[in-house]
């Protein structure tokens, strides 16, 4: 559980809903939905539901219910944050609302993009090469004078 005081101490920011702006207090859980083992991560969030549960985490005290998470899919190279809000007016309706945005990374948005990072590529890789075939002949010059041999 996390006060308003402790949420402001860490810079975590709020969140307007319908009804009214919501601090960052109250409970919060994370997963690492990349673990290899999801039988383990079903696990916990079957067992934190159930603690969250018996702390009586929504009653009627509860003003909003909070659900973000982000997904990307390689295919595509699109990513997918999501967030989802549960209001809990003193009406007693659940409103529900929802915020999903699709995009591109910033590097594949311009196709130009694309061409120009190869063609600087290939101008990084044109200099390595001229350095590397000065330095090897500046290096051979230097043994033979010193001891008349190249290598």
């Amino acid at each position: 559980f996390m006060t308003e005081q402790e949420a402001n101490h860490q810079r975590v920011g709020s969140e307007v809903g319908q009804y009214q702006r919501y601090d960052p207090s109250g409970y919060a859980v994370e997963y690492n939905l990349q673990h290899s083992n999801l039988t383990a991560v079903y696990e916990a969030f079957v067992a934190d539901m159930t603690t969250l549960r018996n702390a009586s985490w929504i009653s009627r005290r509860t003003r909003a219910v909070h659900v973000t998470f982000l997904a990307y899919n390689p295919t595509y190279d699109y990513w997918m944050p999501s967030r989802y809000m549960l209001e809990f007016p003193v009406s007693g309706v659940v409103q529900p609302s929802s915020h999903v945005q699709l995009f591109r990374s910033v590097f594949h948005q311009f196709k130009f993009m694309g061409m120009s990072q190869l063609m600087l590529d290939m101008v990084r890789v044109a200099l390595v090469v001229l350095v590397m075939l000065y330095q090897v002949t500046f290096e051979t010059r230097f043994e033979w004078k010193q001891s008349g041999k190249a290598w």
